[in-house]
């Protein structure tokens, strides 16, 4: 017997990439989704569905934000883009 979904989600982790101008922007497949348990909260990574990156947008600086689909749920998942000239700044050396 298939077991069905015991609880409706409650939120969705919001994803943010840095991106130089000019390089690809790779869009995560997955985002992470909570859901309401017995005990908690459970975190289940879903697959999300983006839409095409806008163009022109990381051929400049500036940021924007992609809203997706998050597969099999009325949710919506949002990923916020900030393209720059200069390298982030955790990743100085």
């Amino acid at each position: 017997m298939q077991k069905l979904k015991q609880s409706a989600p409650v939120a969705v982790e919001a994803g943010s990439r840095f991106v130089k101008v000019g390089q690809n922007l790779v869009l995560p497949s997955t985002v992470g989704v909570y859901f309401k348990g017995a005990t908690g909260y459970e975190r289940k990574e879903l697959t999300v569905d983006w839409p095409a990156i806008p163009a022109g947008a990381l051929s400049h600086e500036g940021s924007f934000t992609l809203e997706g689909k998050v597969l099999g749920y009325d949710l919506t998942a949002q990923l916020t883009v900030r393209v720059s000239e200069k390298k982030p700044e955790k990743s100085s050396l």
